[in-house]
């Protein structure tokens, strides 16, 4: 007879590089922390209402490629010198892929993409790409979906979301009430915005729990609260019944937004949102991402003609090139340009859409009250 014995089930351990290993092997100096935290305290600012710019959270769904990475968020940052009077560009830099089921994990856990899970340089290998797109100039926002890996790259982040999936954890929750940046939590994957709330006001407050400290080893952390903790609304869906097909619950339209202010107001928590214009909202068709973001953006307007400044950003997912691909048995054959996750709209669509955005945002009052959004009228080219 077999006898069971701890760690029965474990076919290996090994130790993985610790932060201060990390941080030591590939520095960063005191001018990049800086701008870490100038753009972290604008984000605030945004939230807070103060900054009056509209935060944009763009980019690929998932990292796969270092120079593909770092030529959009040069794209990105060409953009942002023009833009800069009307939004903050932030870019999405999703290095870990949250999975109901199989699937790649993200170039965190499996830089090579081939199974083959090397964590060590999978971390090193985020570092640095993290690294080399602050020193372009372009703030980062990320999802940490194992809450230790956050600590890893944190010195770099400057804004985070906890996706759907774990916003209803309570490890995530405690985790981000000691974050040093905003962190957006989304609505469940059912539509359920009071899922959200409950986590925004949850991570206001001081919790104590387990982690790792600089050196790598087991650590008691507590969270002293995150007062810029919100929610972001990203659509649900119901699940498949006898007839097949899920039925998407969109929640960007203006009595959805209502609605979860009006949540957030019963909670005591500051009357700010961020909505996403990919996953239930956009019905997991990324080329509805335009349509959407128009809506949303026409909300915008009207909501701040009539002093009820609520939206306080988007966030979009972008790539190169259009749409998605599998992932290839060979991973020598990816197109690292495009997306090997979820489908994103390509740069020229994200460019064009920011371009009219700003326009838009740049006119006087008076003239907006005439004048109807042009964003659904306008031909994209693909990407």
């Amino acid at each position: 007879m077999t006898v069971r014995v701890n760690n029965y089930r474990v076919e290996s351990m090994k130790r993985i590089i610790s932060p201060k290993e990390l941080w030591e092997k590939h520095p960063v100096d005191d001018e990049m922390l800086a701008f870490v935290g100038c753009a972290t305290t604008t984000i605030e600012n945004i939230l807070e209402g103060k900054d009056k710019r509209l935060l944009v959270i763009v980019g690929p769904c998932s990292i796969t490629d270092t120079e593909c990475a770092l030529e959009y968020a040069r794209r990105l940052k060409a953009l942002a010198k023009k833009a800069h009077k009307e939004i903050f560009p932030v870019l999405r830099v999703c290095f870990q892929k949250p999975r109901t089921g199989t699937g790649w994990p993200g170039l965190s856990n499996d830089p090579r993409l081939d199974g083959s899970y090397k964590l060590s340089e999978g971390y090193e290998l985020s570092w640095k790409i993290a690294r080399e797109i602050t020193k372009i100039g372009i703030p980062i926002a990320t999802e940490p979906v194992d809450t230790y890996f956050i600590h890893y790259i944190s010195k770099l982040v400057s804004y985070v979301w906890i996706g759907a999936r774990t916003a209803s954890s309570s490890e995530h929750r405690r985790m981000a009430s000691a974050l040093s940046m905003p962190v957006g939590f989304k609505n469940s994957e059912g539509g359920s915005t009071q899922v959200a709330v409950d986590a925004a006001y949850t991570t206001k407050f001081p919790h104590t729990f387990p982690g790792i400290d600089d050196e790598g080893f087991p650590c008691e952390i507590r969270g002293k609260g995150n007062s810029y903790s919100h929610i972001i609304l990203r659509g649900g869906k119901e699940s498949a019944g006898v007839k097949g097909e899920p039925r998407f619950l969109p929640n960007y339209d203006q009595f959805s937004v209502s609605s979860a202010i009006a949540c957030l107001t019963q909670k005591g928590l500051r009357q700010k949102l961020i909505i996403d214009c990919s996953h239930g909202n956009s019905e997991k068709d990324y080329k509805k991402q335009e349509s959407v973001f128009a809506e949303v953006l026409e909300q915008i307007i009207k909501r701040r003609l009539s002093g009820n400044d609520v939206i306080a950003g988007v966030m979009l997912e972008s790539h190169l090139t259009e749409g998605r691909q599998s992932t290839p048995d060979n991973p020598a054959d990816i197109l690292h340009d495009k997306s090997v996750t979820d489908s994103c709209m390509g740069w020229d669509t994200t460019k064009l859409l920011l371009e009219e955005t700003c326009r838009r945002l740049s006119m006087p009052c008076g003239k907006e009250k005439e004048k109807k959004s042009t964003l659904s009228k306008i031909k994209v080219p693909s990407g």
